[in-house]
Protein backbone atom coordinates (compact mmCIF):
# COMPACT_ATOMS: atom_id res chain seq x y z
CA UNK A 1 0.00 0.00 0.00
CA UNK A 2 1.45 3.35 -1.04
CA UNK A 3 2.10 5.92 1.67
CA UNK A 4 1.21 9.57 1.06
CA UNK A 5 2.05 12.54 3.27
CA UNK A 6 -0.57 15.31 3.58
CA UNK A 7 0.04 18.63 5.33
CA UNK A 8 -2.67 21.11 6.33
CA UNK A 9 -2.15 24.41 4.50
CA UNK A 10 -3.18 26.69 7.39
CA UNK A 11 -4.22 26.76 11.03
CA UNK A 12 -7.65 25.36 10.15
CA UNK A 13 -7.86 21.76 11.40
CA UNK A 14 -8.60 18.57 9.52
CA UNK A 15 -11.23 17.11 9.52
CA UNK A 16 -12.64 20.48 8.45
CA UNK A 17 -14.78 21.22 11.50
CA UNK A 18 -14.05 24.96 11.17
CA UNK A 19 -14.60 25.07 7.42
CA UNK A 20 -12.17 25.92 4.65
CA UNK A 21 -12.51 24.90 1.01
CA UNK A 22 -9.02 23.41 0.76
CA UNK A 23 -9.44 21.62 4.09
CA UNK A 24 -12.79 20.23 2.95
CA UNK A 25 -11.10 19.00 -0.22
CA UNK A 26 -8.57 17.09 1.88
CA UNK A 27 -11.42 15.49 3.82
CA UNK A 28 -13.04 14.41 0.54
CA UNK A 29 -9.76 12.79 -0.44
CA UNK A 30 -9.56 10.98 2.90
CA UNK A 31 -13.17 9.80 2.60
CA UNK A 32 -12.63 8.48 -0.91
CA UNK A 33 -9.57 6.57 0.26
CA UNK A 34 -11.67 4.98 3.00
CA UNK A 35 -13.81 3.48 0.23
CA UNK A 36 -10.97 2.39 -2.03
CA UNK A 37 -8.44 1.52 0.70
CA UNK A 38 -5.47 1.62 -1.68
CA UNK A 39 -3.43 4.35 0.05
CA UNK A 40 -2.10 5.02 3.52
CA UNK A 41 -2.22 8.70 4.48
CA UNK A 42 -0.16 10.41 7.14
CA UNK A 43 -1.57 13.86 7.83
CA UNK A 44 -0.25 16.80 9.84
CA UNK A 45 -2.77 19.36 11.05
CA UNK A 46 -3.38 21.95 13.72
CA UNK A 47 -5.09 20.49 16.79
CA UNK A 48 -8.78 20.94 17.47
CA UNK A 49 -10.72 18.76 19.95
CA UNK A 50 -13.69 18.28 17.62
CA UNK A 51 -11.39 17.43 14.72
CA UNK A 52 -9.53 14.92 16.90
CA UNK A 53 -12.78 13.19 17.79
CA UNK A 54 -13.89 12.99 14.16
CA UNK A 55 -10.49 11.75 13.00
CA UNK A 56 -10.91 8.53 14.97
CA UNK A 57 -13.32 7.06 12.44
CA UNK A 58 -10.82 7.12 9.55
CA UNK A 59 -8.88 3.87 9.44
CA UNK A 60 -6.51 4.61 6.56
CA UNK A 61 -5.25 7.99 7.75
CA UNK A 62 -2.88 8.64 10.62
CA UNK A 63 -3.53 12.10 12.07
CA UNK A 64 -0.73 13.98 13.79
CA UNK A 65 -1.81 17.18 15.51
CA UNK A 66 0.20 20.23 16.41
CA UNK A 67 -1.04 22.25 19.38
CA UNK A 68 -0.58 25.95 18.72
CA UNK A 69 0.01 28.40 21.54
CA UNK A 70 0.32 32.15 22.06
CA UNK A 71 3.79 32.24 20.50
CA UNK A 72 2.38 30.75 17.27
CA UNK A 73 -0.25 33.48 17.12
CA UNK A 74 2.30 36.24 17.73
CA UNK A 75 4.63 34.86 15.05
CA UNK A 76 1.75 34.51 12.59
CA UNK A 77 0.74 38.17 12.90
CA UNK A 78 4.37 39.33 12.95
CA UNK A 79 5.46 37.48 9.81
CA UNK A 80 2.25 38.38 7.96
CA UNK A 81 2.99 42.04 8.66
CA UNK A 82 6.62 41.65 7.55
CA UNK A 83 5.59 39.87 4.35
CA UNK A 84 3.06 42.59 3.52
CA UNK A 85 5.69 45.26 4.12
CA UNK A 86 8.25 43.44 1.96
CA UNK A 87 5.69 43.16 -0.83
CA UNK A 88 4.92 46.89 -0.62
CA UNK A 89 8.62 47.76 -0.68
CA UNK A 90 9.29 45.23 -3.47
CA UNK A 91 11.73 43.33 -1.26
CA UNK A 92 12.04 39.77 -2.57
CA UNK A 93 12.09 38.03 0.77
CA UNK A 94 9.18 36.04 2.16
CA UNK A 95 8.93 34.44 5.59
CA UNK A 96 7.07 31.31 6.59
CA UNK A 97 4.21 32.59 8.74
CA UNK A 98 3.87 29.32 10.66
CA UNK A 99 7.49 28.45 11.48
CA UNK A 100 6.81 26.33 14.58
CA UNK A 101 4.21 24.20 12.82
CA UNK A 102 6.42 23.48 9.83
CA UNK A 103 9.38 22.81 12.15
CA UNK A 104 7.21 20.23 13.95
CA UNK A 105 6.33 18.64 10.62
CA UNK A 106 9.93 18.60 9.36
CA UNK A 107 11.18 17.06 12.59
CA UNK A 108 8.68 14.22 12.28
CA UNK A 109 9.19 13.45 8.58
CA UNK A 110 12.97 13.83 8.39
CA UNK A 111 14.45 11.14 6.13
CA UNK A 112 11.24 9.05 6.20
CA UNK A 113 10.03 7.42 3.00
CA UNK A 114 6.78 8.41 1.28
CA UNK A 115 5.56 7.51 -2.19
CA UNK A 116 4.45 11.10 -2.50
CA UNK A 117 3.98 14.34 -0.55
CA UNK A 118 0.85 16.32 -1.39
CA UNK A 119 0.96 20.02 -0.54
CA UNK A 120 -2.36 21.71 -1.15
CA UNK A 121 -2.06 25.49 -1.63
CA UNK A 122 1.18 25.46 0.37
CA UNK A 123 3.83 27.00 -1.89
CA UNK A 124 5.75 28.30 1.15
CA UNK A 125 6.14 24.77 2.51
CA UNK A 126 7.93 23.35 -0.53
CA UNK A 127 11.47 24.50 0.32
CA UNK A 128 11.53 23.52 4.05
CA UNK A 129 9.86 20.17 3.34
CA UNK A 130 12.32 19.36 0.53
CA UNK A 131 15.26 20.02 2.86
CA UNK A 132 14.05 17.33 5.26
CA UNK A 133 12.54 14.75 2.94
CA UNK A 134 13.47 13.65 -0.58
CA UNK A 135 10.13 12.07 -1.51
CA UNK A 136 8.45 13.47 -4.67
CA UNK A 137 6.38 16.60 -3.95
CA UNK A 138 3.03 17.20 -5.63
CA UNK A 139 1.88 20.82 -5.36
CA UNK A 140 -1.89 21.32 -5.74
CA UNK A 141 -3.07 24.90 -6.16
CA UNK A 142 -6.54 26.35 -5.61
CA UNK A 143 -5.42 29.98 -5.82
CA UNK A 144 -3.05 32.14 -7.86
CA UNK A 145 -0.12 31.58 -5.50
CA UNK A 146 2.51 30.33 -7.97
CA UNK A 147 3.48 32.51 -10.93
CA UNK A 148 6.34 34.61 -12.31
CA UNK A 149 6.03 37.02 -9.36
CA UNK A 150 6.37 34.32 -6.72
CA UNK A 151 9.58 34.62 -4.73
CA UNK A 152 11.88 31.64 -5.40
CA UNK A 153 9.54 30.49 -8.17
CA UNK A 154 12.30 28.78 -10.17
CA UNK A 155 13.71 27.01 -7.12
CA UNK A 156 10.25 25.80 -6.09
CA UNK A 157 9.55 24.65 -9.63
CA UNK A 158 12.73 22.56 -9.61
CA UNK A 159 11.76 20.96 -6.28
CA UNK A 160 8.23 19.83 -7.18
CA UNK A 161 7.55 16.70 -9.19
CA UNK A 162 4.08 17.60 -10.47
CA UNK A 163 1.76 20.61 -10.18
CA UNK A 164 -2.03 20.27 -10.05
CA UNK A 165 -4.24 23.33 -10.64
CA UNK A 166 -7.99 23.60 -10.20
CA UNK A 167 -8.53 25.71 -13.33
CA UNK A 168 -7.05 26.54 -16.72
CA UNK A 169 -6.57 30.10 -15.46
CA UNK A 170 -4.32 28.92 -12.60
CA UNK A 171 -2.40 26.71 -15.02
CA UNK A 172 -1.79 29.67 -17.34
CA UNK A 173 -0.55 31.72 -14.39
CA UNK A 174 1.89 28.94 -13.43
CA UNK A 175 3.12 28.87 -17.04
CA UNK A 176 4.37 32.46 -16.65
CA UNK A 177 7.31 31.08 -14.65
CA UNK A 178 10.36 31.12 -16.90
CA UNK A 179 11.56 27.71 -17.96
CA UNK A 180 8.66 25.73 -16.47
CA UNK A 181 7.74 22.48 -18.21
CA UNK A 182 4.07 22.65 -19.19
CA UNK A 183 3.85 18.85 -19.17
CA UNK A 184 4.30 18.77 -15.37
CA UNK A 185 1.12 20.87 -14.85
CA UNK A 186 -2.26 19.12 -14.70
CA UNK A 187 -5.74 20.62 -14.38
CA UNK A 188 -8.11 18.94 -11.91
CA UNK A 189 -11.22 21.07 -11.57
CA UNK A 190 -13.23 21.38 -8.37
CA UNK A 191 -16.41 19.36 -8.03
CA UNK A 192 -19.16 18.62 -5.54
CA UNK A 193 -20.17 15.30 -4.03
CA UNK A 194 -23.96 15.43 -4.29
CA UNK A 195 -24.20 12.60 -1.76
CA UNK A 196 -23.26 15.16 0.92
CA UNK A 197 -26.42 17.14 0.28
CA UNK A 198 -29.59 15.99 2.00
CA UNK A 199 -32.95 17.51 1.12
CA UNK A 200 -34.46 18.53 4.48
CA UNK A 201 -38.01 17.62 5.46
CA UNK A 202 -40.81 20.17 5.31
CA UNK A 203 -40.55 20.79 9.07
CA UNK A 204 -36.78 21.37 8.86
CA UNK A 205 -37.27 23.77 5.96
CA UNK A 206 -39.87 25.73 7.90
CA UNK A 207 -37.52 26.02 10.89
CA UNK A 208 -34.87 27.66 8.69
CA UNK A 209 -37.44 29.89 6.98
CA UNK A 210 -38.82 31.07 10.31
CA UNK A 211 -35.42 31.44 12.01
CA UNK A 212 -34.02 33.70 9.30
CA UNK A 213 -37.35 35.31 8.36
CA UNK A 214 -37.06 34.27 4.73
CA UNK A 215 -39.84 35.52 2.46
CA UNK A 216 -40.52 32.55 0.17
CA UNK A 217 -42.74 34.62 -2.11
CA UNK A 218 -39.71 36.57 -3.31
CA UNK A 219 -36.60 35.57 -5.28
CA UNK A 220 -33.96 34.79 -2.68
CA UNK A 221 -30.34 35.31 -3.73
CA UNK A 222 -27.82 33.52 -1.50
CA UNK A 223 -24.16 34.44 -1.00
CA UNK A 224 -22.18 31.79 0.89
CA UNK A 225 -18.59 32.46 1.86
CA UNK A 226 -16.21 34.49 3.99
CA UNK A 227 -16.95 38.19 4.26
CA UNK A 228 -13.66 39.36 2.77
CA UNK A 229 -12.77 41.64 -0.17
CA UNK A 230 -11.40 38.66 -2.14
CA UNK A 231 -14.84 37.01 -2.27
CA UNK A 232 -16.52 39.90 -4.10
CA UNK A 233 -19.45 40.51 -1.74
CA UNK A 234 -19.05 44.31 -1.96
CA UNK A 235 -19.13 44.13 -5.77
CA UNK A 236 -22.33 42.07 -5.49
CA UNK A 237 -23.97 44.79 -3.38
CA UNK A 238 -22.87 47.45 -5.87
CA UNK A 239 -24.42 45.43 -8.71
CA UNK A 240 -27.68 44.96 -6.79
CA UNK A 241 -28.05 48.74 -6.57
CA UNK A 242 -29.25 48.51 -10.19
CA UNK A 243 -32.40 46.74 -8.98
CA UNK A 244 -32.69 48.07 -5.44
CA UNK A 245 -36.04 49.72 -6.21
CA UNK A 246 -37.62 46.40 -7.18
CA UNK A 247 -39.50 44.65 -4.41
CA UNK A 248 -39.35 41.05 -5.63
CA UNK A 249 -35.98 39.92 -4.20
CA UNK A 250 -33.90 39.48 -1.06
CA UNK A 251 -30.22 38.75 -0.52
CA UNK A 252 -29.16 36.29 2.17
CA UNK A 253 -25.48 36.53 3.17
CA UNK A 254 -24.28 33.37 4.95
CA UNK A 255 -20.80 33.55 6.42
CA UNK A 256 -18.48 35.42 8.78
CA UNK A 257 -15.31 37.46 8.32
CA UNK A 258 -13.31 34.33 9.11
CA UNK A 259 -13.98 30.63 9.39
CA UNK A 260 -16.10 29.67 12.40
CA UNK A 261 -16.50 33.20 13.75
CA UNK A 262 -19.24 35.82 13.68
CA UNK A 263 -17.13 38.74 14.90
CA UNK A 264 -17.12 41.83 12.71
CA UNK A 265 -14.33 43.97 11.32
CA UNK A 266 -14.19 47.27 9.44
CA UNK A 267 -14.99 45.65 6.08
CA UNK A 268 -17.96 43.74 7.49
CA UNK A 269 -19.39 46.91 9.07
CA UNK A 270 -18.89 48.78 5.78
CA UNK A 271 -21.05 46.19 4.03
CA UNK A 272 -23.73 46.52 6.71
CA UNK A 273 -23.75 50.29 6.13
CA UNK A 274 -24.18 49.80 2.37
CA UNK A 275 -26.98 47.30 3.00
CA UNK A 276 -29.05 49.96 4.75
CA UNK A 277 -29.72 51.52 1.33
CA UNK A 278 -31.76 48.45 0.37
CA UNK A 279 -34.73 48.79 2.75
CA UNK A 280 -34.29 45.44 4.56
CA UNK A 281 -33.72 43.44 1.35
CA UNK A 282 -30.33 42.21 2.64
CA UNK A 283 -30.00 39.90 5.63
CA UNK A 284 -26.63 38.93 7.13
CA UNK A 285 -27.11 35.45 8.59
CA UNK A 286 -23.63 35.01 10.08
CA UNK A 287 -22.05 31.61 10.43
CA UNK A 288 -23.08 28.92 12.88
CA UNK A 289 -19.99 27.11 14.11
CA UNK A 290 -19.71 23.38 13.35
CA UNK A 291 -23.39 22.93 12.40
CA UNK A 292 -22.94 22.11 8.72
CA UNK A 293 -19.96 19.82 9.21
CA UNK A 294 -21.38 17.91 12.16
CA UNK A 295 -24.58 17.39 10.21
CA UNK A 296 -22.69 15.94 7.25
CA UNK A 297 -20.65 13.67 9.49
CA UNK A 298 -23.70 11.99 11.07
Amino acid sequence: MKKILLIAPSELPIPAVLGGAVETGIVQLIKENEKRQNLKFELFSYYNPVALEQSKKYKNTTFKYYKANLIDKILLYFFKAINRLNKTLHIKIIFNERPLFIRYVCRNIKNKYYDGILLKNSVKYVIPISKNNKSPIFLQLHNDFFNEQTINANKINNLVYKIISNSVYIKNRIKTIEGINENKIFVNMNCLDDMDFIIPSGDEQNKVINKYKINTKKKNIIFVGRITPQKGIKELLEALKLIKNRDDWNLLVAGGKWFSTNSKNKYYRELETISKEFNNKINFLGRERYNVYLHLEK
